[in-house]
């Protein structure tokens, strides 16, 4: 494993800046490189355990590039693209802060009924 300082990226567009230590391994973070490896890793071992070792190593090879290349590709120009990539997903766009109290009714035998009074009656 290689620590890299990122700090001679000169290029503004960048979202995050680059000013600290990242350990780098094979051109991912080590954090990234761990789950990929990890995953990569349990594809190969599932291909070679259903496919035996020619074919579950041949085709494993190609499923850990099909991991590693768009991940290599990402983190290229930005170590901390995948900090980025897990916000978008955390922040959801259904939070209770948006939601709007809506008066419900139920209709029985054409009569409409409030909810509560509906909920009270059935209890």
């Amino acid at each position: 494993m290689s620590e890299q300082v990122l700090n001679d990226h000169k290029n503004p567009q960048l979202k995050r800046g680059l000013s600290e230590t990242v350990l780098i391994f094979w051109g991912l973070p080590v954090k990234v490189f761990a789950l990929a490896a990890l995953f990569s890793g349990f594809g190969l071992f599932l291909l070679i355990s259903q496919l035996g070792w020619m074919w579950g190593a041949l085709l494993g090879g190609i499923f850990s590039v099909m991991v590693f290349a768009p991940l290599r590709w990402i983190h290229k120009e930005d170590a901390h693209a995948w900090i980025l990539w897990i916000e978008a997903f955390s922040n959801s766009g259904y939070t209770s802060t948006r939601l709007i109290k809506k008066r419900l009714f139920v209709m029985r035998r054409g009569n409409v009924l409030h909810f509560k009074q509906w909920k009270k009656d059935h209890e």
